[in-house]
């Protein structure tokens, strides 16, 4: 677990992947990067012994004070591990769930962010069953689009 990358971007930086280079030549089979208050990519990266890791250089922060939208947008990753009959781990699958952080405002004293599932809260607007406004369903299907660009981008390389 890595606390690095440069504040509010999505871009990784030459530090990031230069110390993800020495952690998966040392043996590290999963990177999950945090910090820049932002998503950034995912990807598959072989070592030099042909071993494969997965680094996700940053999946957010969860509380963020960032006036920014982009500082709001969090992934909860979801791993599924294959272990063989000689107990040897591999990763089997490796999807996300994006999540926003809700800002209610300092009304709240305790309580003040609240952490919505993105893809079920836009799902549900527009029934009884919804507990947000226009303006936070907006938000929502621009950080979804946002991530899914994210994701994508790297997944087309």
């Amino acid at each position: 677990m890595m606390h690095w990358g440069d504040v509010n971007t999505n871009k990784t930086n030459k530090l990031q992947e230069e110390q993800r280079n020495l952690l998966i030549d040392n043996g590290a089979d999963i990177i999950i990067g945090a910090h820049p208050s932002a998503i950034q990519k995912m990807e598959m990266v072989e070592n030099k012994y042909g071993d494969k890791c997965f680094v996700a250089y940053s999946v957010g922060d969860y509380t963020s004070e960032f006036a920014n939208e982009n500082a709001n947008l969090e992934l909860i990753l979801n791993f599924q591990i294959y272990v063989d009959k000689n107990g040897n781990a591999s990763i089997y699958k490796v999807d996300y769930t994006p999540v926003y952080m809700l800002d209610r405002g300092s009304q709240y004293k305790e309580n003040r962010y609240k952490i919505l599932d993105m893809k079920k809260e836009i799902a549900l607007y527009d029934t009884e069953e919804s507990n947000i406004d226009k303006s936070t369903y907006d938000k929502l299907v621009r950080g979804v689009d946002r991530l899914n660009s994210i994701i994508q981008k790297h997944e087309e390389n």
